[in-house]
């Protein structure tokens, strides 16, 4: 019985997730070329756009750290503390010629079009009271279940107390 429920559970969760689902962009960091010891801003893009490294160079994310509360950038060359649009103060800090806010915006790829897609979203938007319906009819069921369980062994119970 436990299973069931369980089961219902998780096609409703994956109903209501699936309807409410989003995507997110890219977290924005550095790109280094060794060679040239340049360095540069970069953001790999979103849902919408991609954008691509030039040949020789590499890309670094910040890690945020809760207990120094600082977000820093860890090369092979250092590390150096890192804030949005501030990335030159990055690229100083690791002794590398600061080039570009975006290294990779004179090579990018369009994943999708803008606008067809916040129609898509608006259309699975007036979709998403379904999926929410549809979670609170999986968890009636369930209950209605478990409340048959309830009242059959309710039943056996007082059928063995008589006898």
């Amino acid at each position: 019985m436990k299973k069931i429920i369980l089961i219902l559970a998780i096609i409703g969760s994956a109903f209501l997730s699936a309807s409410c689902a989003k995507s997110a962009p890219g977290l924005w960091g550095i790109a280094l070329n060794l060679e040239t010891k340049e360095c540069a801003g970069f953001w790999p893009g979103d849902e919408f756009v991609a954008y691509h490294l030039p040949d020789s160079w590499k890309s670094y994310f910040p890690k945020y750290d809760p207990e120094t509360q600082k977000t820093s950038l860890v090369t092979e060359i250092g590390e150096c503390d890192f804030k949005i649009r501030e990335e030159e103060k990055c690229c100083q800090q690791l002794g590398y010629a600061y080039v570009s806010d975006n290294i990779g915006k004179e090579s990018k790829t369009i994943l999708r079009d803008r606008e067809e897609f916040e129609n898509q979203l608006k259309q699975s938007r007036k979709k998403t009271p379904y999926a929410a319906l549809i979670v609170i009819l999986l968890l009636a069921i369930a209950g209605i279940i478990l409340l048959a369980k309830w009242v059959l062994e309710r039943k056996k119970k007082d059928d063995e107390a008589r006898n």
